[in-house]
């Protein structure tokens, strides 16, 4: 049996020569080290802490030798570290744009859409206006979730309130059509003291 040329390594020869721990180090290095397990070390670029991956870079560092190949030289900035916090209350996430995170810039950007002066204290007026209710239900509402949602006038595109889900879409439903959602209370008044019957099974 064919043992591994690196010195002291009693381990069976995988390929070139080299088993197959030192084979893959070599592959990855171009240097198959010592006889002892590597421990996992840095990326040789100054100034990165990222861990090594291949050829002595980290992996960001690699894919960027691969693909300019030119040997990296400026370590890799983590920006979400240098962000302040969110502006909006009680969210901890990094600023993205506008002094917001994405996910509160992205909400902002939909309600905007909707109605150009609306902003995240138009938001809060509308939840102290319904002291935290659904609009149509008064069911409680989840402050500052996309579970609460805000409704609008699709024609003229004005904000109306604050919706649970399920009222907000039964109005889509609806197609907020105010004489729809009076034939569906008419409907509901005729058949309300009507029970339900199953309907009878016929039998050959």
């Amino acid at each position: 049996m064919n043992i591994c040329k690196v010195i002291e390594c009693e381990n069976k020869v995988f390929g070139h020569m080299y088993c197959n721990m030192h084979y893959k180090r070599w592959k990855k290095t171009g240097d198959p080290g010592q006889a002892t397990t590597l421990k996992r070390v840095k990326c040789s670029v100054v100034g990165c802490d990222e861990p090594h991956c291949g050829l002595g870079f980290c992996n960001t560092h690699w894919v960027r030798f691969k693909t300019t190949g030119k040997v990296p030289t400026t370590p890799i900035r983590r920006f979400y570290e240098e962000k302040p916090e969110c502006s909006r209350q009680f969210c901890s996430a990094p600023v993205n744009s506008k002094d917001l995170c994405s996910r509160h810039y992205a909400r902002l950007k939909l309600y905007i859409s909707y109605q150009k002066d609306f902003n995240w204290d138009s938001y809060d007026a509308l939840w102290d206006t319904q002291k935290g209710l659904c609009g149509v239900c008064d069911s409680e509402l989840v402050w500052d979730s996309k579970l609460t949602h805000v409704d609008h006038d699709h024609v003229t595109g004005k904000i109306r309130g604050l919706l649970c889900s399920v009222c907000n879409q039964g109005l889509g439903s609806f197609r907020d059509d105010i004489n729809l959602l009076k034939k569906a209370v008419k409907y509901l008044k005729k058949t309300a003291l009507k029970p339900y019957k199953t309907p009878r099974t016929v039998h050959n």
